[in-house]
């Protein structure tokens, strides 16, 4: 991205800025940390008192030249797509703070942490509802008039609040499916940077590219992950080994599996989610929508 452009999206950003006095760590260690940051639970303060609040803190990387270029271009490259979103299943973007080695993104605090701490703690929620509330989140970034492609769609990064809503969230490498009038292009060329055991065997080739369709791949793997407590993969433990697996379209089918919850349901996804053809893969708007149907049957 070029610096002018750069600093066009600062002033564009203004607004969302939040003082760094303002963000208060009670705790002493992040409750989650990943290849490109760290999650810290937090107070934000305002007029009325101390808010509780996610902190995403962006782990600096040199790029360009300069770190602080490099953190500032990652820390909008997530900032301009996520403040766009509103829908009911996306966690809140509140705002950010920046200085030269540092760089954060605030959003509401999600009590139950990712689904699948949730679903331990909860073993006997309706889990149907629960991808039905992943799905149409889904749809809404796939369907807006620019889509947006989440790019990273695994348990980790599906947050459930206090009510029991799910939330989609982490938009760090999420990308517009054209550029977006409003939101130049802030990243450089990456080789695949989501998470391997999700990824659409496409995205392990030459000149990977996110798109709805690989995002789609990645939900069925959620989906499954929902019902059985299992990651991608489980049983292999050496990521080369897994690398071959994914090229080789080695997934879950209905006989290893014939005692997976509501199976007649999910199969179907499933199947579609993981189909060669692109155009065999359910949008995500029909997966709700199928969800939905068989819940009010049920």
């Amino acid at each position: 991205m070029k610096r002018d452009a750069l600093l066009a999206t600062v002033n564009y950003t203004q607004h969302l800025r939040i003082p760094a006095t303002r963000l208060h760590y009670p705790e002493s260690e992040p409750r989650a940390s990943g290849a490109c940051g760290e999650v810290w639970y937090g107070y934000l303060v305002e007029s009325d008192g101390l808010h509780p609040v996610d902190i995403k803190r962006i782990r600096p990387r040199v790029e360009d030249g300069s770190s602080s270029y490099g953190l500032l271009k990652d820390l909008l490259g997530e900032v301009m797509p996520w403040h766009q979103l509103n829908h009911r299943n996306i966690s809140r973007f509140i705002g950010f703070t920046f200085d030269n080695d540092q760089a954060t993104l605030v959003s509401e605090w999600q009590h139950h942490g990712n689904i699948m701490n949730f679903l331990r703690g909860y073993p006997d929620v309706n889990r149907l509802e629960m991808i039905a509330q992943v799905a149409e989140a889904l749809a809404y970034l796939h369907e807006r008039s620019c889509p947006l492609i989440h790019g990273d769609m695994k348990p980790e990064n599906v947050l459930v609040s206090r009510e029991g809503i799910v939330k989609l969230t982490d938009f760090g490498i999420s990308t517009f499916l054209s550029q977006h009038p409003a939101s130049p292009d802030l990243r450089t060329a990456h080789p695949f940077r989501g998470t391997l055991r999700y990824a659409d065997p496409v995205l392990l080739g030459d000149n990977p590219k996110p798109t709805v369709f690989t995002d789609l791949w990645a939900f069925g793997w959620l989906i499954f992950g929902i019902l059985t407590g299992l990651r991608p993969y489980h049983h292999i433990q050496s990521e080369h080994t897994v690398n071959l697996a994914i090229m080789q379209y080695d997934v879950p089918c209905s006989s290893d599996h014939p005692i997976l919850p509501y199976g007649d349901i999910i199969w179907p996804i499933l199947r579609a989610s993981w189909s060669r053809s692109n155009s065999m893969r359910w949008p995500a708007s029909c997966i709700a929508s199928h969800i939905r149907q068989n819940l009010s049957y049920s």
